[in-house]
């Protein structure tokens, strides 16, 4: 059973989610949902306040780009793309996406395997990252190794800083 008694707010921007979760620590961000509703249906406690990201259209998309002449990884001397994912983009996105099955095609082949079509179409890279789940864990499958992926909440954005958690346990 979900619980009743919060709030629900649909900021338009970036900027207006940062400053609705300020109002309150117990915020919780709402995403796909395919992490967050299965822990209300456990009557397991849930947030004061959730706040719904599915408007903010600065935080999907795919983008390839070239990475300015940098070596790809593992040194060959080859300029390479870079992939960068917005944080509400969907595992079916991900799936779909000709750009991302180019550059890393491991990443498309990872998303298949998440559960069946419907929670794809609902989860996203953000919550998923966010969870740190190993089932769910994006972060390892990008390259075939544990990539140092964090994701802002700013930008949305998936930055290279340090490395993820999955479960507990470093990817």
């Amino acid at each position: 059973m979900i619980p009743a008694d919060f709030d629900y707010l649909r900021p338009a921007t970036i900027a207006e989610a940062l400053e609705m979760a300020s109002r309150d620590e117990d915020a919780a961000f709402l995403a796909g949902g395919h992490a967050l509703l299965p822990e209300w249906k456990l009557s397991r406690k849930g947030p004061s306040t959730v706040i719904d990201l599915g408007r903010l259209a600065e935080l999907r998309g795919i983008e390839v780009f070239s990475d300015g002449g940098a070596q790809e990884a593992g040194g060959n001397g080859r300029p390479g793309e870079v992939v960068r994912i917005g944080a509400m983009t969907t595992s079916a996105e991900i799936e779909y996406s000709a750009g991302i099955a180019r550059t890393v095609p491991l990443l498309p082949r990872a998303a298949v395997m998440i559960s069946d079509p419907l929670i794809r179409n609902r989860a996203t890279l953000g919550g998923s990252l966010a969870e740190a789940r190993p089932s769910i864990c994006a972060a390892a499958t990008a390259n075939g190794r544990c990539p140092p992926v964090t994701s802002s909440p700013r930008t949305g954005r998936a930055s290279a800083k340090r490395p993820p958690r999955c479960g507990g346990v470093n990817c």
